[in-house]
């Protein structure tokens, strides 16, 4: 009796999130509404000003905060691997969480963002080589695949002999 009772509490919890954010729930998924999708979208391909910045940081928070929700997020995830090629700092450690929360069922889309990593794990700034390691490893173990594995143990070889102590004790 106590399981049902928080069951139901539970599914009445969905239910009121349901009707506060733009998202309907189809059986057991809960999926985001088209205009959602759109509006997301469009605020992903908008070119890098200060205010479109701070936009995409908040649309991929919002991303990231319905994916830990359990709300299906897949068709926006290559709409956010594009959004990589920032030079901000802080929407690219957003987009490396999107994809940590996000990369189930989406193993062939997450083969893409190795390339993002990859290019990242050589950047001149040491915070953005500990962010990109430290997702590549965490994201081979999510999806393991073998041809990832032998990049994955490249980019760490490469971190244990790099000049920054932050990036070694990261690898």
């Amino acid at each position: 009796l106590k399981h049902t009772t928080i069951h139901d509490t539970s599914l009445d919890r969905l239910s009121r999130l349901a009707c506060r954010t733009r998202v309907r729930i189809v059986g057991t998924l809960m999926k985001l509404l088209p205009m959602e999708i759109e509006e997301v979208r469009e605020i992903l391909a908008s070119d890098d000003t200060d205010d479109s910045t701070k936009k995409k940081k908040d649309a991929v928070h919002r991303l990231t905060s319905y994916s830990a929700l359990g709300i299906d997020v897949r068709p926006l995830f290559m709409d956010v691997l594009r959004s990589c090629l920032t030079n901000n700092k802080e929407l690219r450690r957003l987009i490396y969480t999107f994809v940590l929360s996000a990369s189930d069922g989406c193993e062939d889309l997450c083969l893409l963002m190795y390339g993002f990593l990859n290019k990242d794990c050589r950047d001149l700034d040491p915070v953005v080589r500990c962010f990109a390691l430290h997702t590549a490893t965490c994201l081979t173990l999510k999806i393991r695949i073998s041809l990832v594995n032998s990049g994955v143990t490249e980019l760490i070889n490469r971190a244990l002999r790099d000049s920054d102590a932050s990036v070694r004790k990261v690898s």
